[in-house]
C-alpha cells in the first residue's frame, strides 16, 4: 500500500467512526457532541474528495510522461473494483419507497453502507430550512439542530438531518458557504423544489 493509499483508508476509518459517535451520542441526547462530530465527518469526506482529485491528477501527469506507464497503469485499473477505481461516484442517494438512502464506500471495510432517512424527516428539515432562510437566505446547521418533528415532538435523529441536508446540497438547492452557514438560493419554494426533487428520485429509481 502506497503513502496516499494509507491515508485515504486512515481518513475513511476517522470519519466511519465520528459518524458512528454522531449516531451514539444522539440517541444519549448530547447535541453538542453530535454537531462536532457530524461537521468534523463532513470535513473530512470534503478533505477527502480533495485527496482523489489530487491523486488523478498525480496520475495523469505520471502518464504524459510514459506510454508504458499508461500500459501498466490501465491494466491495474481492470483489475479493481469499480468502488475503487473511481471515488467521485460516491456518495450517490437514491429513493427506496419512503425512505431516502445515501450509498457510500467505506475504504476500510471494501464494499458499500447505506444510511436512511424516511419521508416524514426529510420535508420536516426541507420546512426547517426554509423557515430559518426565507429572510436572509442563508442558515446556519447550530440554528437548524436538532430539527423538532412536529407530529410527535421527538427530534429527528441527527444523522438523519446530515445524510438530508448531505442530499439537498448534491441537488445544489443548498450550498454551504463557511464552516456551518449555508445558502438557499430559493429559500420560499424551498418545500416546493424539495417536493419536486423526492417525485424526480422515485422516477430515476423506476
Amino acid at each position: 500500500m502506497n503513502d496516499n493509499n494509507d491515508i485515504d483508508d486512515r481518513i475513511a476509518a476517522i470519519e466511519e467512526d465520528l459518524r458512528t459517535l454522531a449516531a451514539i451520542s444522539a440517541k444519549a441526547g448530547n447535541w453538542p457532541v453530535v454537531r462536532a462530530a457530524s461537521m468534523a465527518a463532513e470535513s473530512l469526506e470534503s478533505l477527502k474528495r480533495g485527496q482523489e482529485i489530487e491523486n488523478q491528477e498525480s496520475i495523469s501527469s505520471r502518464k504524459r510522461k510514459s506510454t508504458s506507464s499508461v500500459l501498466r497503469k490501465e491494466t491495474h485499473s481492470k483489475k479493481m473494483p469499480a468502488a475503487q477505481q473511481s471515488g467521485s461516484i460516491y456518495p450517490r442517494f437514491i429513493r427506496e419507497k419512503d425512505d431516502l438512502v445515501k450509498i457510500g464506500w467505506s475504504k476500510r471495510e471494501k464494499e458499500e453502507y447505506q444510511h436512511r432517512a424516511k419521508d416524514d424527516s426529510v420535508f420536516q428539515v426541507a420546512r426547517a430550512i426554509e423557515e430559518l432562510a426565507n429572510e436572509t437566505g442563508t442558515f446556519n446547521t447550530d440554528e437548524l439542530f436538532p430539527v423538532i418533528c412536529l407530529e410527535d415532538g421527538s427530534d429527528v435523529p441527527s444523522y438523519q438531518s446530515y445524510l438530508i441536508l448531505r442530499w439537498f446540497r448534491s441537488l445544489e438547492i443548498v450550498e454551504q458557504r463557511g464552516r456551518s452557514e449555508y445558502i438557499v438560493p430559493e429559500p420560499d419554494q424551498f418545500v416546493i423544489n424539495v417536493k419536486e426533487k423526492w417525485q424526480e428520485i422515485l422516477l430515476k429509481n423506476s
